[in-house]
């Protein structure tokens, strides 16, 4: 790890929102420093079906963290109390929330990072992009604009017309393997008409208002196809976003091997770019 280490000092169970009678809370895990922070939303993954918000606490948070980089680990509703936009609209009032109050625990707010893995990842990028739907959750009659200045998407399933996309011999060999986006969706089948699963489809949202992303897969994923990084990579791409993958040689879905340091320095210096901008470079 280059540049200084930090210790870490967490603030647990903050409630950022309350819906349906239910509070959702977020985790705090900020660098013990004088100067204020910048600030990622992280997002578990599990398929939007399981995952808690400590999930890969000491192993991948508080690392980001030592590195100078304030990590909201955040709870919100799985596919078993709601089907999507439940997940982004709790997502975008996590952001909210930081925007509104993240001052008052030293936190630089001004631009705002998304991170995550798996199912987490498909949110943070979510939040990178233009949305169709508003904020209500409805359709929108102009695009709802991107909420935060930087993505991290991990093994993040990206392109979910692709991943519903399956032949009978491949349903009758796994019918179970489609499942997470059907509770996603609420609904049997990806329909590429229809405004709702569009906005829950990544790839599908590429303009050139996309926030800077950068995407870590292993390369014996066999949970998320590596492709499905690539492909967005290259959306981005032709957008003339900035973009970049890495691949994790031997590493699988949620690999331990992602979270080692080379894997950590990469995000962290992304972030360290696009969210103190130039702050770190000794601008204005």
């Amino acid at each position: 790890m280059s540049g200084p280490s930090f210790s870490a000092v967490s603030i647990p169970d903050i409630a950022y929102r309350e819906i349906d009678g239910a509070r959702l809370h977020l985790d705090l895990h900020r660098p013990e420093t004088s100067e204020p922070a910048p600030v990622v939303v992280y997002f578990h993954g599990g398929a939007w079906e399981v995952g808690e918000r400590t999930d890969l606490l000491k192993t991948r948070m508080l690392p980001l963290v030592r590195r100078g980089i304030a990590v909201a680990s955040v709870e919100y509703r799985l596919t078993g109390a709601a089907a999507f936009p439940a997940q982004l609209l709790d997502a975008r009032a996590a952001v909210a929330w930081l925007r509104g109050r993240g001052g008052e625990f030293g936190l630089l707010t001004e631009r705002i990072g998304a991170w995550g893995s798996s199912a987490g990842g498909h949110l943070a990028a979510l939040l990178g992009l233009e949305s169709p739907l508003a904020a209500d959750g409805g359709p929108g009659a102009v695009p709802h604009a991107p909420l935060v200045s930087a993505v991290a998407a991990w093994n993040a399933p990206l392109d979910l017309d692709a991943r519903c996309s399956r032949s009978w011999l491949e349903e009758a060999e796994d019918p179970a393997a489609r499942g997470s986006e059907a509770a996603l969706l609420g609904a049997p089948a990806y329909d590429p008409c229809n405004p709702r699963h569009r906005a829950a489809n990544p790839i599908a949202l590429v303009t050139a208002a996309a926030a800077p992303m950068q995407f870590v897969t292993g390369d014996r994923d066999r949970m998320v196809d590596p492709a499905e990084s690539f492909r967005m990579h290259d959306a981005l791409v032709r957008e003339r976003v900035e973009s970049a993958v890495a691949v994790v040689g031997g590493a699988g879905h949620e690999d331990l091997a992602l979270d080692e340091a080379p894997t950590i320095d990469f995000t962290a210096a992304f972030f360290r770019r696009h969210l103190l901008g130039e702050r770190e470079r000794g601008g204005a």
